[in-house]
């Protein structure tokens, strides 16, 4: 992520080891600033793939086919509109109504066949989004190094002694407010104590010494 002064050093260092680097793109991102956001948007983001569509439910809470048939009974000359926006955004009512998606009538014009088309219509609308935002609005990054080649203990590459990967660099994407350094049962507090030891011991091995390092933590 660019604008945190991140780079891709760490993916060039497992390349030049040998390691699997997944490719990476922003994630936890909206599609778009002005279009498709909100924190289950952000979350889709790390699984959408452009040219997929995006189905959503825009009355999760309340069976629109129960509602209408309880509206029209109690209410048969209140239009559709203001019927639907009693339970859904009235701007996302009228949007629709433009589109031709909810008719311009009332209840009791409303026959068996259009309720059921609007019923499957709200409760699955599906869109296609032509993209997302980019590391300017990210929270996170997907891909990065493979963690089945590394210990999930201490983050060492299993086929490199002493080199070890941990947070961002790593193929480990948290959930919206989780902490990415913590995925699959990993431990980055044991990883920078072992990191710590690791440059102590070869300073020790080249004869070199320094206050701050004779107080590195043990393994």
């Amino acid at each position: 992520m660019p604008g945190l002064g991140a780079s891709p050093f760490g993916y060039k260092i497992a390349e030049q080891f040998g390691l699997t680097v997944f490719p990476t793109r922003a994630a936890l991102v909206p599609f778009t600033h002005r279009g498709f956001s909100g924190a289950a948007v952000l979350q889709i983001s790390s699984y959408w793939l452009p040219g997929e569509f995006v189905t959503i439910d825009l009355s999760p809470a309340t069976p629109l086919d129960t509602f209408l048939t309880v509206q029209r009974e109690a209410h048969p000359n209140l239009s559709l509109k203001n019927s639907l926006a009693k339970i859904l955004p009235k701007r996302l009512v009228e949007v629709l109504q433009t589109l031709k998606v909810v008719p311009d009538i009332t209840l009791k014009q409303l026959n068996s066949k259009q309720q059921a088309e609007l019923v499957q219509t709200l409760h699955a609308w599906r869109i296609q989004p032509n993209g997302t935002d980019d590391y300017r609005t990210a929270e996170v990054t997907l891909g990065g190094v493979g963690t089945t080649q590394l210990s999930s203990k201490t983050m060492e590459a299993r086929t490199v002694p002493g080199l070890y990967f941990i947070g961002e660099v790593v193929e480990v994407t948290g959930w919206l407010g989780d902490i990415t350094s913590s995925g699959r049962g990993a431990r980055p507090g044991r990883a920078s104590r072992r990191c710590k030891h690791a440059t102590t011991s070869a300073d020790a091995r080249k004869g070199r010494s320094s206050p701050d390092k004779s107080a590195a933590a043990p393994p």
